[in-house]
């Protein structure tokens, strides 16, 4: 009965040591995921930062065409408006030459 008192207490600490020897390999195992999501995780917020920087870089892009289209627009506009002007100080001018030819048939 000593004997097999012994067996089992030598059979319960193998058991424990192989417990211990398994919890360690799980912590191993836990510590190496936790530094691979860590470093998965700053790759993702560097790659987040330049996709942010490219986006950044595209809307301002946009924003200068964006400027140089109404600075156009405004140019040709105001073309528009002095040919208008242009347009009616001749007619007024033509006007007033033919209310004179007018007036010099009558005489």
């Amino acid at each position: 009965p000593l004997q097999e008192a012994y067996r089992h207490e030598v059979n319960e600490l193998q058991r424990f040591k192989a417990l211990e020897a398994e919890q360690q390999s799980m912590r191993d195992q836990l510590r190496t995921s936790k530094a691979q999501l860590q470093a998965e995780l700053q790759a993702a917020k560097t790659s987040g930062v330049e996709k942010f920087t490219l986006a950044e870089k595209a809307l301002a892009a946009c924003k200068a065409e964006l400027q140089g289209q109404v600075a156009l627009l405004s140019a040709q506009s105001a073309k528009a408006a002095a040919r208008a002007a242009g347009e009616t100080k001749r007619a007024q001018l033509h006007s007033a030459l033919q209310g004179r030819a007018d007036a010099v048939q009558h005489q």
